[in-house]
C-alpha cells in the first residue's frame, strides 16, 4: 500500500513542479523525513535529487515537443550553475547554513510577495539586452525577448551557490529571475528551467550514487520517479494550457513553502 502513495505522491510533486518550473525538492525532503524519520538528511538528499532528475528530464521531453525550450540560454544556465553550485557544496562543510537560513526564507517570502503583486511586463528586453532571441512553438505562438549576457551568468551563478549551500531547489528560484529579472516569457522560462535542472541534478544523482547514499533505498526511490516521470508530463501539459499570470501564481506559492521551510529551520537549530 506504501509504494502506491509513493506512486501518487511522485505524480503530484512531478505535476506541481514541472507546471512552475521548479525541481520538486522542496517537496520530497520534508515529506521523506515524515515517512522515514530514522533516515539521514544524506539519504533524504540523495532520494530528493534522484526524484528531480527523473522529474526534470520526463518535464524536459514534453516541453521539447513543444518547442519552448531554449536551448542556447538552458545550456548557458546550466554551464555558469555548475562551478558555483560545487563551490556551495564545498562551502557548506565549513559554514554553519542554518545561522543563515532564516534570512533567507524571509528573503524569499518577500520575493513571492513581490512576484504576487508584480504586472508581468510588457517590456520584452532588459536594459542594455545583448542577447536576443526568438522562438516558435509548435503551436506557432512566437516569443521575442532579449536579456544582458552579464546578467543571465550573474544570476545562475548566484542561484547555483544557494541551491546547494541551502540545500534547496534551484528551479523556483531561477523562475522569478529568468520572467522579472531577465524578461524571459513564462511559459518559455518554465521549459528552459526544466532543461537546465536535467544537469545539474544529474551531477547531484552521481555523487550520490558513488558515495553509496541511494543504492540501499533504490526500490523506493524507483516508485516516486515512476510517479514523478508521469506527474511531469500532466505538470508540462497543465503549463502548456495556462495563462502566464496561473504560472506565476503558483511559484508564489513555492517560494513561500520554500520560505517557510526555511525560516522554521533557522528558528529549530541551536545557535
Amino acid at each position: 500500500m506504501l509504494d502506491a502513495y509513493l506512486i501518487l505522491l511522485g505524480a503530484l510533486i512531478g505535476a506541481f513542479g514541472s507546471a512552475v518550473g521548479a525541481g520538486g525538492g522542496f517537496l520530497v525532503v520534508p515529506l521523506l523525513m515524515f515517512l522515514y524519520p530514522n533516515d539521514s538528511i544524506e539519504v533524504v538528499n540523495a532520494i530528493a535529487i534522484a526524484i528531480v532528475f527523473f522529474r526534470s528530464l520526463s518535464a524536459a521531453a514534453a516541453f521539447g515537443w513543444q518547442k519552448r525550450i531554449d536551448y542556447r540560454s538552458g545550456w548557458l544556465f546550466a554551464a555558469a550553475t555548475a562551478p558555483f553550485a560545487a563551490l556551495g557544496s564545498y562551502a557548506i562543510q565549513f559554514v554553519d547554513a542554518s545561522h543563515f537560513r532564516l534570512l533567507l526564507g524571509l528573503a524569499l517570502i518577500g520575493l513571492a510577495v513581490q512576484t504576487f503583486f508584480a504586472k508581468l511586463s510588457k517590456r520584452k528586453e532588459t536594459r542594455h539586452a545583448n542577447v536576443r532571441r526568438e522562438l516558435i512553438d509548435a503551436d506557432g505562438t512566437r516569443y521575442r525577448y532579449a536579456y544582458r549576457l552579464d546578467a543571465a551568468v550573474a544570476s545562475s551563478a548566484v542561484i547555483g551557490f544557494i541551491a546547494n549551500f541551502f540545500a534547496v531547489g534551484g528551479g523556483a528560484l531561477r523562475m522569478p529571475a529568468l520572467v522579472q529579472w531577465l524578461r524571459f516569457p513564462a511559459h518559455i522560462a518554465v521549459a528552459t528551467t526544466q532543461f537546465a535542472l536535467v544537469f545539474s541534478s544529474f551531477v547531484g544523482v552521481a555523487v550520490h550514487l558513488s558515495s553509496g547514499a541511494l543504492v540501499p533505498h533504490l526500490t523506493r526511490t524507483t516508485y516516486l520517479a515512476l510517479g514523478a516521470v508521469a506527474g511531469a508530463q500532466f505538470g508540462a501539459w497543465f503549463a502548456k494550457k495556462s495563462k502566464a499570470v496561473v504560472l506565476m501564481r503558483l511559484l508564489v506559492a513555492a517560494l513561500v513553502i520554500i520560505g517557510v521551510q526555511l525560516i522554521m529551520g533557522g528558528i529549530e537549530s541551536p545557535h
